[in-house]
């Protein structure tokens, strides 16, 4: 008699079993869904592209896709991005390794690169939020780019 557990069936067995109680593992761990509404982002010199804005716990996730759309080498400083939530500008969470990791991108003339940053907003948050690019942050021939702010509303779904 062979084994069920031998062979190929291990990985299948595994795939299934993790299918089924990977939503019941992530149900207490504080992720809530957002639902956002942004209006789409788009000024000469930058168009902002949203792959996700997400709350887990008290922080906001914002994952974003800048593209330059200048002639010129974008620099894009995520230290110098700030949120304006609430009537006050937020610097970003940089997290445990407290801004070990580089928080600067550098994209090409026509190119694009992915921006990942998080603010600490308070579990549960709903309501506008702003990010503030004409605080600075977009840097094109060493001078920050006058840019309008991007605005966006955050609902927390059922």
């Amino acid at each position: 008699m062979q084994n069920p557990l031998s062979g190929k069936r291990l990985p299948t067995l595994f795939f299934a079993a993790f299918t089924v109680l990977a939503p019941a593992l992530g149900a207490g761990c504080g992720h809530a869904h957002a639902i956002v509404a942004a209006t789409p982002y788009a000024a000469p010199e930058l168009e902002i592209q949203v792959q996700d804005i997400n709350m887990d716990d008290e922080k906001l996730q914002l994952k974003l896709t800048f593209v330059n759309h200048t002639q010129s080498v974008m620099t894009v400083d995520r230290n110098q991005l700030k949120l304006a939530v609430g009537g006050r500008l937020q610097t970003r969470f940089t997290g445990k390794l407290s801004g070990m990791t580089s928080g600067i991108h550098t994209i090409p003339p026509g190119l694009s690169h992915a921006v990942f940053v998080d603010y600490i907003v308070g579990e549960g948050f709903s309501g506008t939020a702003t990010l503030a690019l004409s605080q600075g942050g977009v840097i094109v021939n060493g001078a920050a780019v006058a840019l309008p702010d991007f605005t966006f509303t955050v609902t927390q779904a059922e």
